[in-house]
């Protein structure tokens, strides 16, 4: 690694280390530290050769996601239960995104889409409902089914890019859906590019 590689990568962990995790609001769980985290991946993200730092970046925010208990006033987290067998019990297979409840598809004409599967992981149902219950607070929008290809994953929508692609990053996956311009947006990080 070249020593300019280097120094940049040590004045970000500096940076990230003095990072306040302040919340913004009290019901708030995307604290200063999640949003400020989601903006530097997401500017890291514009080149590969920027991959060893962004994986220092991405696996401080998957921490952050797991290591944090929260909970929303006015969101009751056992909405978020047993979420796994709703998936697999969802018959739709047309392409889509489909609110998670009433099976009803769902247009937008604006945003992003991201899903969340993990075929690359080993989660439990209950680790499921965590992560979508967290990801459905942090992107302030429920928790819905996206199909593709006749699969149904758990899918959620981010008004910003940024938190979008963080969150494709993250978990790994393929791309992202853009509603303004109905196309997806490949995530060139993924296992398999």
């Amino acid at each position: 690694m070249e020593t300019k590689n280097i120094f940049i990568l040590i004045l970000l962990l500096i940076n990230i280390s003095i990072i306040s995790s302040k919340r913004l609001i009290d019901n708030d769980f995307f604290t200063i530290e999640a949003r400020n985290l989601v903006k530097k991946i997401n500017r890291l993200s514009v080149s590969l050769e920027n991959e060893p730092i962004l994986n220092i970046l991405v696996e401080r925010f998957k921490d952050y996601i797991f290591s944090h208990e929260i909970d929303r006033p006015g969101v009751p987290k056992e909405k978020y239960n047993n979420l796994t067998f709703l998936k697999y019990n969802f018959t739709k297979e047309e392409d889509g995104t489909y609110d998670l409840y009433s099976h009803e598809n769902i247009y937008l004409y604006e945003g992003y889409q991201v899903s969340f599967e993990t075929s690359y992981d080993d989660y439990t149902s209950k680790d499921y409902d965590e992560i979508c219950y967290k990801l459905s607070l942090m992107t302030d929008n429920s928790v819905y089914l996206g199909v593709w290809g006749g699969d149904a994953e758990f899918s959620f929508f981010c008004e910003d890019f940024d938190l979008a692609n963080a969150i494709a990053i993250l978990f790994n996956q393929h791309s992202l859906w853009d509603w303004s311009e109905m196309h997806s947006i490949d995530n060139k990080f993924h296992k398999e590019y």
